[in-house]
């Protein structure tokens, strides 16, 4: 069984009262669908103290329910109440142990919540690291707070600044157990979705240009945003710059590709059909469309790219 700590930043609309606006209604049922794929999928479970679920429930839930007429967002909300589950007695710290924690200050002590989110979540994600099993932390991303916006020539990247935190345990020998950020199922399934945006495509059967994250993604000091031909991309292992068309939309991530694969494939630039499109628009890692004039120099049947 997997446990997962639900960020009360998910449960915070944009507007501070009245009825919900549409967007909000979009993003909370959004939120909540994901957590409970993410229950379903790994039996994961909520966990809770005598006082983190109650102050979700009472402090922001409550006051959502009032706000909206959604149906499957009020049922959504049961079923993650029905998700909860209390920490045992092992989990409480012993008096005088000492623990450290890396990133919660980052999320939680930030204009968007209260003050006293920030003790309450440490207390329950330190609790839930000491029960042992996989976990965690489901956030709601903002800007300012866990990701950075980047802009350039028409082009805008949201770029995540914190993609997991941390738990040192007393006596750990200096050992962290490392707690993802995710908000889907996919980010579990292919964690360098947790600090790259999840539209890239990974690496398959079907893909012939897959995003291969750097060797240590992970790593703080790995840069995943850099401009190239003055446009913000996410970087690959082998330097290929991944960025948004300039049109907004399209299904497909603008690749410039460095000199490695521009002779793989004829052309110094691809569109590559992202993570999720419709059926309709093309397989994700494969060629999305070649503009006209640059067909003739694509070359017939390249050789798929593997992932190192």
């Amino acid at each position: 069984m997997t446990l997962i700590v639900v960020d009360p930043a998910v449960f915070i609309p944009s507007t501070p009262g009245g009825q919900l606006i549409e967007q909000d209604e979009i993003r909370l049922q959004s939120a909540i669908d994901h957590i409970l794929a993410i229950c379903e999928a790994h039996g994961a479970r909520i966990p809770t103290d005598a006082d983190y679920w109650r102050r979700v429930e009472t402090r922001l839930v409550q006051p959502l329910l009032v706000r909206t007429n959604n149906r499957r967002i009020k049922q959504g909300l049961v079923g993650l109440r029905n998700r909860t589950q209390i920490l045992g007695h092992h989990t409480n710290p012993s008096p005088g142990e000492v623990f450290r924690v890396w990133g919660l200050w980052d999320l939680f002590r930030h204009p968007a919540l209260s003050a006293e989110w920030l003790e309450i979540m440490e207390r329950v994600v330190v609790r839930a690291a000491i029960d042992g099993r996989p976990l965690f932390l489901a956030t709601a991303r903002l800007l300012t707070r866990n990701v950075r916006r980047h802009a350039s020539d028409g082009v805008a990247l949201e770029e995540v600044t914190r993609w997991r935190v941390a738990v040192q345990l007393p006596n750990a020998a200096g050992h962290k157990i490392k707690i993802p950020c995710v908000q889907t199922k996919r980010q579990i399934d292919c964690p360098w979705t947790t600090r790259f945006d999840q539209r890239l495509p990974h690496a398959s059967p079907q893909s012939l240009l897959p995003f291969c994250p750097p060797a240590r993604w992970w790593d703080y000091k790995v840069a995943a945003v850099q401009t190239i031909r003055a446009k913000p991309c996410f970087v690959d292992c082998y330097g290929n710059g991944w960025t948004r068309p300039r049109t907004g939309g399209g299904y497909h991530w603008d690749v410039f590709l460095r000199q490695q694969h521009t002779e793989h494939f004829g052309l110094d630039h691809l569109n590559i059909c992202e993570h999720g499109l419709p059926a309709n628009q093309g397989v994700a890692g494969r060629i999305h469309h070649v503009p006209p004039d640059k067909a003739p120099h694509l070359k017939a049947n390249p050789a798929r790219v593997h992932c190192p």
